[in-house]
């Protein structure tokens, strides 16, 4: 009988780290809970135009979460302009 012996994380979690690397789209929205005085947001992440199940992110500092979208979002540079 040959034993094969395998080591690392397994398929599932290989699918699940892929699926996270793979963002379609943020929506940002301002919590249930903000005031005024007090600005809070939620960002959902979207692995897919129908991702029934994003990951969300809650946030109190505009800061921290400016630097979340600036992490996750590819921004595409600007086409040359041709002559």
């Amino acid at each position: 009988m040959k034993i094969t012996e395998a080591t690392g994380p397994g398929l599932k979690l290989s699918r699940e780290a892929r699926r996270k690397a793979e963002l379609d789209h943020l929506e940002i929205f301002a919590h249930p809970d903000s005031t005024d005085s007090r600005r809070m947001w939620l960002i959902e992440a979207h692995r897919s135009p129908r991702d029934r199940n994003p990951s969300t992110h809650e946030f109190d500092d505009g800061h921290d979460m400016l630097r979340f979208v600036a992490e996750h979002a590819a921004v595409p540079e600007p086409a040359e302009e041709k002559d």
